[in-house]
């Protein structure tokens, strides 16, 4: 690669003509993803959405000439590559990391009618709003997905759809939220905030959208300005950004744009509150409660936050961990915090 400009590429590739992934490789390494009963797969690649704060945009251009960037692994295949996995490791628990998994109707309808049969373990996946129907919901249930996670991102009009570049409606998600409950499935909702000229009251916005929601997890991350992004343009546009800054090690640690002390400890503590403030709402609608919470050190409500991350994702997913390997990822984890 030279002048900042991608050599030629081929055709982008058949999927069903890749070899299965040799997770072997990996799982001879790590004895906590090995020994794990809830393991991630892909069913496809690439993403249509234009999302100003997601790669896929910048992906998508870079790709344009390969024709249609979206692909999925035909049915029988993925359902063969379930079946080696299943036969060879422990598995209780499919997760599918697709950015949408429902982006084709008539791939996840077959799915659901054979995976039950051929796999029968529960799943989990991630959807978009404005493709949930009852038709789609009624198959991934009857399929066996058991919990769905999907994005509200902001619960501001303006920021969602002229910031962010969502193309989401209010009544999209009130309806998502409507149409899971019905069929019984669980699902968690995320949020992004600190987003370049989104305000407090914007973000007080997407804390209400969140308990409207009334999942079962709530998160907001707070926007990291990567190279490439279209929402860091519009931030270095805007003077709240300057290109060549450190970025930080994860969303945790705050915003590295250019807002006041005040209001960056604002996101942070939010970042960290959201989700008891969605599942138990009075206590960001009574001030007092509010504003005490708001008072208790960062650091505190971070190891609250990650604590009830881990107790509701093994609620939420129903995840077995034997004793040994939670002995092995509570020393990771400790392992990772004096690193």
């Amino acid at each position: 690669m030279r002048d900042g400009q991608f050599p030629a590429l081929a055709q982008l590739v058949d999927l069903d003509k890749q070899p299965f992934p040799d997770r072997e490789l990996i799982y001879n390494e790590d004895r906590i993803l090995r020994l794990s009963t809830f393991k991630a797969f892909m069913s496809g690649r690439g993403c249509p959405y234009k999302c100003t704060y997601c790669f896929n945009h910048a992906y998508n251009e870079m790709f344009k000439e390969c024709g249609h960037v979206v692909r999925k692994k035909s049915v029988d295949y993925m359902l063969e590559e379930l079946s080696i996995v299943k036969r060879n490791y422990p598995l209780q628990l499919v997760s599918f990391q697709d950015d949408t998994f429902i982006i084709d109707k008539k791939w996840v309808f077959e799915f659901c009618e054979k995976y039950r049969r051929t796999i029968g373990v529960p799943f989990v996946c991630n959807v978009r709003p404005n493709l949930v129907t009852d038709e789609v919901a009624a198959a991934l249930k009857a399929g066996g997905c058991t919990v769905v996670s999907w994005s509200i991102e902001s619960g501001n009009e303006r920021v969602r759809n002229k910031v962010l570049c969502r193309n989401v409606s209010t009544e999209q998600m009130d309806n998502t939220a409507s149409i899971l409950r019905k069929y019984g499935i669980k699902y968690r909702t995320a949020s992004v905030i600190g987003v370049p000229t989104e305000t407090k009251e914007d973000v007080e916005e997407t804390i209400e959208a969140n308990i409207r929601a009334s999942a079962s997890f709530s998160t907001a991350n707070i926007f990291v300005p990567y190279s490439g992004l279209r929402l860091t343009e519009h931030a270095v546009q805007v003077g709240l950004f300057r290109k060549g800054q450190e970025m930080p090690n994860s969303f945790f640690v705050g915003s590295i744009l250019s807002y006041d002390k005040p209001y960056k400890n604002f996101l942070r503590k939010t970042a960290y509150l959201m989700p008891l403030f969605a599942g138990v709402p009075w206590t960001y609608r009574t001030k007092w409660a509010r504003s005490f919470l708001y008072l208790i050190p960062s650091l505190v409500l971070r190891m609250c936050y990650e604590f009830s991350y881990l107790v509701s994702s093994k609620s939420i997913y129903q995840i077995k961990i034997s004793p040994t390997l939670a002995f092995i990822m509570a020393v990771r984890y400790l392992r990772s915090l004096v690193k």
